[in-house]
């Protein structure tokens, strides 16, 4: 039954984000381990790493993807940009569908709005987590904690 729903015994994670941020070669990069096997489910990890490098390219400028090994609660990815992060009224609002925290800088950039939500149902579908924070000296931290 593991199998129908997308679960994959072995995916190689670096592997999975440098075929991720290859869709934004010289904007987004991978830090981390070369090699790193998790039993997970690829296809909506993928799909919420797609959505998260996009905006952080989209909003920061530039991404950093990194792949954090030695988290006692399992391997996490975090999604780093440069952007002007967010208020605290955006943050609180982030999850909600449709919701965008600049409208003129929606209009300019086109979606709808969807990305963090849809990531963040994507993750929560197989047990992962999605945390939003700013970064000190600037930008967002989006961290994807994957369950181990």
């Amino acid at each position: 039954a593991l199998a129908l729903m997308g679960y994959d015994t072995g995916v190689d994670l670096p592997a999975l984000i440098r075929a991720v941020i290859a869709r934004w070669p010289k904007l987004a990069r991978y830090e981390g381990p070369k090699s790193l096997t998790l039993a997970t489910h690829r296809d909506p990890l993928e799909q919420a790493l797609i959505r998260l490098v996009d905006n952080a390219v989209r909003f920061g400028g530039k991404a950093k993807v990194r792949l954090v090994a030695d988290d006692p609660e399992g391997p996490r990815i975090e999604v780093l940009d440069q952007g002007p992060g967010l208020t605290d009224e955006v943050l609180a609002r982030i999850y909600e569908p449709f919701f965008r925290g600049d409208a003129a800088r929606a209009r300019d950039t086109g979606g709808f709005g969807l990305g963090i939500p849809t990531a963040e149902r994507l993750l929560k579908r197989f047990g992962g987590r999605l945390q939003i924070a700013n970064r000190d000296g600037g930008g967002l931290a989006v961290t994807l904690q994957l369950p181990g």
